[in-house]
């Protein structure tokens, strides 16, 4: 059975008032609406409604099929679709923000019927393409957001425990050769950056390099933010730009268009070659002595 409510009107212009109960399919013209009553589907642009949906939405001309939620008056609500189980007093909202600029899922909760719930936001996309999970403004940054109170913010496996697997990879936007990765092997964790002898031309021994390591000026701080105020090892990373300037990322002392600092940052993971040259050097140097004291020793 389909039940109609309100004013229907006739082709020949004129109007059926109250409801109006349909006991069978309904086509309107040929394919533009059909009703299976027997069924409960509805389908527009098809007069062969799928069997696992209620509404199913076809078109066979160049528009793709689409739905279309507008909101014409500026203090109404925003559009969205509300997925409910009042079963299980649950639902998902997907849709606008009060705002409208940004798209947001939400998860519905509360009372008898889930579509009238309080709205609990799990996840945003901003108008400017960032995407936001546990939190509703971004920062100036990365297209990806996440925020979590306590414990961890990611989480990311694979269904498989052995081999090496791959977590995140970076690729070049020009080529799409691997950049760089994240990877596991079931029992540590690897961050990767290419490093294959044929993406490198003009290689040359590292040389001079304990001249260079001890122009290295390594701290003892601890950060502004940290309220416990841990002493940790590192650098200051304008200093170490001197040295090694491929391992910090940023301008010293720069300042966005606001005035606020824009804060330089150092991957220390780049000082290895020049330390490990630096030691190479040195106990080249411990070996050269050795030589020398035990000939004396023995002469």
């Amino acid at each position: 059975v389909f039940g109609v409510s309100g004013t229907v009107s006739a082709k020949n212009g004129g109007t059926f008032s109250g409801a109006v109960t349909f006991n069978s399919d309904i086509t309107v013209d040929t394919d533009t609406l059909h009703v299976d009553a027997t069924n409960n589907r509805v389908g527009i642009g098809t007069s062969s409604p799928s069997s696992d949906a209620t509404l199913h939405l076809a078109s066979g001309s160049s528009n793709k099929p689409h739905m279309l939620l507008e909101n014409t008056v500026s203090s109404g609500g925003d559009p969205g679709i509300t997925f409910a189980d009042s079963v299980e007093n649950y639902g998902y909202r997907i849709g606008a923000d009060d705002t409208g600029n940004a798209f947001v899922i939400t998860y519905k909760s509360g009372g008898i019927n889930p579509i009238h719930g309080t709205d609990s936001e799990r996840m945003r996309i901003t108008n400017d393409g960032k995407v936001l999970i546990g939190r509703s403004s971004s920062f100036a940054g990365g297209l990806l957001q996440v925020k979590k109170e306590g414990g961890a913010s990611l989480s990311s496996w694979d269904e498989s425990n052995s081999g090496t697997r791959t977590h995140v990879e970076f690729l070049d936007s020009t080529s799409g050769s691997a950049r760089g990765s994240i990877t596991t092997n079931g029992s540590s964790t690897s961050y990767n950056t290419s490093s294959d002898y044929r993406l490198k031309e003009n290689s040359v021994d590292l040389t001079g390099a304990i001249t260079r390591v001890k122009s290295l000026q390594p701290k003892r701080f601890n950060f502004i933010s940290d309220t416990t105020d841990t002493l940790v090892d590192g650098f200051m990373a304008h200093e170490a730009a001197t040295v090694v300037p491929e391992a910090v990322t940023g301008t010293h002392n720069e300042v966005d268009a606001d005035g606020n600092p824009v804060y330089q940052s150092i991957d220390q993971a780049k000082l290895v070659p020049l330390l490990t040259a630096a030691l190479q050097e040195a106990i080249a140097k411990i070996e050269t002595l050795e030589t020398k004291v035990t000939a004396l020793e023995n002469a």
